[in-house]
């Protein structure tokens, strides 16, 4: 992995609480015998965590980058439909053996 794809990779986990980092570190661990069983994944204070203790975690900057990567899916969205007309029209104009275009 290359640093700027890292570095853009850790800019969003820098808003994801220990607890949830934690239960991910366990959940995606090599070793089979040290990561977490589906009961313990269940367990896990992460997930166990009152409305109360979330009600305080402030998802402002979550929100933001959300709307960001949402607005960059759409702009790949439009470009690649830009990219596959051009393509088409290129097909298009090319001409057929009886000299007219298909």
């Amino acid at each position: 992995m290359n640093f700027s794809r890292t570095a853009v990779i850790l800019r969003y986990w820098d808003v994801v609480s220990s607890d949830a980092k934690d239960f991910i570190r366990k959940l995606l661990n090599r070793d089979s015998d040290q990561r977490l069983t589906a009961q313990q994944a269940m367990l896990h204070p992460w997930l166990i965590k009152g409305d109360h203790e979330l009600l305080k975690i402030h998802l402002e900057k979550t929100v933001r980058q959300l709307k960001d990567f949402n607005g960059r899916r759409k702009f790949k969205a439009a470009a690649q439909i830009i990219i596959t007309a051009r393509r088409l029209s290129h097909v298009a104009a090319v001409p057929t053996p009886q000299g007219r275009a298909e």
